[in-house]
């Protein structure tokens, strides 16, 4: 029985890349054959980009390490409903490889080290980064401090705070360090941070989480 061209497509892909390691490649060439949708250009919020993509990596690289029978890691899937533009905009990468790759490096990062490294890399081959590139690297580091922080749901509430929601609520509590009147619990499971102002970017979120979430792994 004849098949799709985008089903011979991916099997030349699967046949092109079928040694140990090469889920990124065969997931990169699917996005290339069914087109990458919003991953890549503005249309996609950077919350999106940094959390679904980047996990698949983690996990890829998981399975690889286990079959070389090296140490893995736990990562934690954050689920982030943030609305900051965020992106690494094509006209500054405007290779699609390049550009997944360093979606990946940034998704990788969890030190400020390593943030910080990734971003003289990014400077160094592409230059100045546009101001939603920065922007998308600070999301990066949000998601990188609630998965330190096992946080499993993120969300801005607009007039309310910041809803966070971990499998271990206690524990979540404990990390937090901010006055009594500036946290409660809500339905016996989210943490909710209160503010009623609305933040006006994706740093000033950032410090806002800094100040008062400090995970038990501090070497962000």
């Amino acid at each position: 029985r004849s098949i799709s061209e985008i089903a011979e497509k991916r099997l030349r892909a699967i046949e092109e890349f079928s040694r140990l390691g090469a889920g990124f490649q065969i997931a990169m060439r699917d996005m290339e054959i069914r087109g990458a949708g919003n991953i890549l250009g503005p249309e996609q919020s950077g919350h999106i980009a940094s959390v679904g993509y980047e996990m698949y990596c983690r996990l890829l690289d998981n399975a690889v390490k286990g079959l070389r029978n090296q140490p893995v890691d736990d990562p934690v899937e954050v689920e982030i409903n943030i609305d900051f533009t965020a992106y690494l905009d094509e006209s500054w990468i405007t290779d699609r490889t390049l550009r997944i790759e360093m979606y990946r490096k940034l998704g990788r990062a969890r030190t400020e080290a390593q943030f910080q490294a990734v971003v003289e890399e990014l400077g160094d081959r592409f230059g100045p980064p546009p101001p939603v590139a920065r922007e998308f690297v600070l999301v990066a580091r949000i998601r990188a401090l609630m998965e330190r922080a096992r946080v499993r749901r993120l969300e801005i509430m607009p007039g309310e705070g910041v809803a966070l929601r971990a499998r271990r609520l206690k524990r979540l509590l404990e990390i937090i360090e901010t006055s009594p009147e500036e946290v409660r619990v809500l339905r016996g499971e989210v943490v909710l941070l209160v503010r009623s102002e609305p933040f006006q970017g994706p740093g000033e979120f950032l410090r806002f989480l800094e100040s008062r979430v400090r995970p038990f792994d501090r070497n962000g």
